[in-house]
């Protein structure tokens, strides 16, 4: 990148990383890690012209999460996400495709974006009233 005059790179962190998540200690270390390093890189490598972000996925429907997330799991996140659902692969994508677009992107550098429906911004919330925690979350959305 240093030879060609510039790029962008796009670490992948996780709300785990920019909030305390109950029984998360040793992966929500590891991701404030991946922030305070994107940080640290984006200062370092600026006079490059390199730009370095992070994303910070919140609960994301991947074929992973369908199997782990019980019902109850599914009704804890759903309880704290504002949008209400699961995100997709495809929103995670679209921020990093955003991100690595020097034409949309050119002045963003040592910034993490949290792709999790409001989840790390959310204060206390009305109950989830219409939710079912045994359907799939985010279908349909992205």
């Amino acid at each position: 990148m240093r030879a060609r005059g510039g790029g962008s790179i796009v670490n992948i962190a996780s709300v785990s990383g920019v909030m305390g998540n109950k029984g998360r200690v040793a992966y929500g270390a590891s991701k404030g890690g991946v922030i305070t390093m994107t940080k640290v890189m984006a200062v370092e490598l600026a006079s490059c012209g390199i730009r370095v972000n992070a994303i910070a996925p919140g609960p994301i429907e991947t074929p992973l999460v369908q199997e782990v997330h019980t019902p109850e799991v599914r009704t804890a996140w759903m309880t704290t996400v504002p949008q209400r659902r699961y995100g997709s692969p495809d929103e995670v994508a679209g921020a990093a495709v955003f991100l690595l677009d020097q034409r949309k992107s050119s002045y963003i550098t040592g910034q993490t974006i949290c792709v999790d429906g409001g989840f790390s911004i959310a204060g206390i919330l009305e109950p989830a009233s219409n939710v079912s925690a045994s359907e799939p979350l985010g279908a349909g959305h992205g």
